[in-house]
């Protein structure tokens, strides 16, 4: 490493890393009470958190389908995905008709 020139002094100078005092606590505890002060924070901290969580927590996870139907799986073809559709307004109409009628040309050639 030193003769690849790791260990030689920088030619933009030494690094500018601030202030390098050490910093004395304004309390001196004991690791053991630092320790419990942390945890009752933490503890502090999670009981707000949980304040905004709803008692039932069941409820948050039913969605009104049947469990079975989610793990169904159904191979469908276009006219299935179009059955339901009900223009709202004149325009969505005269969209759908020009792409089905796009669609009929397109077949036909």
């Amino acid at each position: 490493m030193q003769d690849a020139g790791w260990f030689d002094e920088s030619p933009n100078g030494p690094a500018d890393v601030g202030d390098l005092t050490p910093v004395l606590p304004a309390q001196l505890q004991s690791g053991k009470d630092w320790t419990a002060i942390v945890q009752r924070k933490r503890q502090e901290l999670i009981d707000e958190r949980c304040k905004n969580i709803p008692d039932n927590i069941d409820d948050i996870n039913k969605t009104g389908n049947d469990p079975g139907s989610l793990a169904e799986v159904k191979i469908v073809d276009k006219t299935y995905l179009t059955a339901k559709f009900k223009a709202k307004t004149k325009k969505e109409l005269s969209v759908s008709l020009q792409i089905m009628l796009q669609q009929k040309n397109l077949n036909n050639l």
